[in-house]
């Protein structure tokens, strides 16, 4: 005897809400019926297509992004240039990266230490050894950057950037990781001035204490003769 298998039961749909779903593209299965023994009418086609569509989960997003402090400042460096230039007669050099490295250094004092210059995409520490000459400072980073040493790993407060300025320099730097402040030295031979920026995180110093600390920086920059000491 051949046993006669149940068909699976057809949806009920009416032809206008089929004719409907084929033209606007949508697929029966996922209507809810609304006509008499659940058949699909027209109304549950157009209710379906002029339903919102459900929303995507917003990612968890923290509190409050970290604030920056970004302080700028015009520096005159016609007295680190005139050092320098009298330095060379007697055989010494005095970049602008000797005296920003100094500056900085002291302007951290009694705030934070540790203090990394940056230089060519690396960094290497400074101040590490108090008493050295600005010549074996400078010979003391070369020999680190020479034997591949990179220290952005290094715990640190700070970083320094110095560069030469051009006829655009930027307001704002991020911070680069694992440092509370980031020092920048724009720097213009010719006309013997600099602009100096400090970006701090927000978290580590109030505005007024970011103000002082470039104040700091600022003021060693125009005394380079005390940096020698």
């Amino acid at each position: 005897m051949n046993a006669v298998l149940p068909m699976q039961m057809r949806r009920a749909v009416s032809p206008y809400a089929r004719r409907l779903a084929r033209e606007r593209g949508v697929a029966l299965p996922v209507m809810v019926g609304s006509g008499p023994l659940g058949r699909v009418v027209a109304a549950d086609v157009l209710g379906y297509l002029a339903a919102p569509a459900p929303r995507a989960p917003e990612p968890d997003l923290p509190l409050r992004a970290a604030a920056v402090l970004t302080f700028s400042a015009a520096v005159s460096l016609a007295g680190l240039y005139r050092l320098a230039a009298e330095a060379e007669r007697v055989g010494l050099v005095i970049a602008p990266e000797d005296a920003a490295a100094r500056a900085a250094a002291r302007a951290l004092e009694g705030v934070a230490p540790g203090l990394a210059l940056e230089v060519d995409g690396r960094q290497v520490m400074v101040g590490t050894v108090p008493g050295l000459s600005v010549g074996a400072e400078r010979r003391q980073r070369r020999d680190a950057l020479d034997r591949g040493a990179d220290a952005s790993a290094t715990p640190a407060a700070a970083s320094l950037l110095v560069l030469e300025a051009g006829r655009i320099v930027p307001l704002a730097l991020p911070i680069l990781p694992g440092r509370r402040f980031r020092f920048v030295l724009f720097t213009d031979s010719v006309a013997e001035t600099g602009q100096a920026l400090l970006c701090a995180d927000g978290d580590a110093l109030t505005p007024s204490r970011a103000a002082a600390l470039l104040g700091a920086f600022v003021a060693a920059l125009e005394h380079p003769l005390a940096l020698l000491a």
